[in-house]
C-alpha cells in the first residue's frame, strides 16, 4: 500500500518537473519573438520618420549629416534598450505568475496525494479487520465441522 502511494507521489513530482521545464522553453520562445517584432516595428517607424527628416537635412553639409546619423543611431539604441527592458520586466512578471501557479498546483497535488494515502490506509485497515473476521468465522466453522465429524465416528 505504501509503495503505491510513494509511486503516486513520485509520478506527481515528475509531472510538476516536466511542467517547469516546458514553461522555461515556452518563455524563451516568447521572449525572442517579442524582441524581434518590437525591434522590427521600431526600426521601420524610425526609418520612415528619419527618411523624411533626413532628406530635408541631408542636403546641408556632410558634417551635419554625420552628426545627425550619430544622433539617430544613439536614439535608436536608447529606444531599443528601453523596449528591451520593458519586455524583460513583463516577461519576469509572467514568469513569476507562472511559477506561483505551478507552486499552487504542486501544493494542491501533494495535499490531494496525502488525502488519498490516508484514505488508502483507512480502507486497508478496514479490509484487514474484515479478513480477520472472516478468517475467524472459517476457523470456527472448521472446528464445528471437525466436531460433528468426530461425533459421527
Amino acid at each position: 500500500m505504501r509503495a503505491a502511494a510513494q509511486d503516486a507521489t513520485d509520478a506527481a513530482r515528475a509531472t510538476v518537473s516536466a511542467a517547469d521545464a516546458s514553461v522555461d522553453v515556452a518563455q524563451s520562445y516568447v521572449e525572442r519573438a517579442v524582441l524581434i517584432q518590437v525591434g522590427a516595428v521600431l526600426t521601420a517607424r524610425d526609418t520612415l520618420a528619419g527618411t523624411v527628416t533626413g532628406l530635408r537635412r541631408a542636403y546641408g553639409s556632410p558634417d551635419k549629416v554625420g552628426r545627425e546619423l550619430k544622433q539617430e543611431i544613439n536614439r535608436f539604441e536608447r529606444r531599443g534598450t528601453t523596449a528591451r527592458r520593458r519586455v524583460e520586466r513583463e516577461l519576469e512578471a509572467a514568469r513569476t505568475r507562472v511559477q506561483r501557479e505551478v507552486q499552487a498546483r504542486r501544493t494542491r497535488v501533494e495535499r490531494d496525494l496525502a488525502t488519498l494515502r490516508s484514505d488508502v490506509d483507512k480502507q486497508a485497515s478496514i479490509w484487514r479487520r474484515e479478513a480477520e473476521g472472516v478468517q475467524g468465522q472459517i476457523t470456527k466453522l472448521a472446528q464445528d465441522v471437525t466436531g460433528r465429524v468426530a461425533s459421527l465416528a
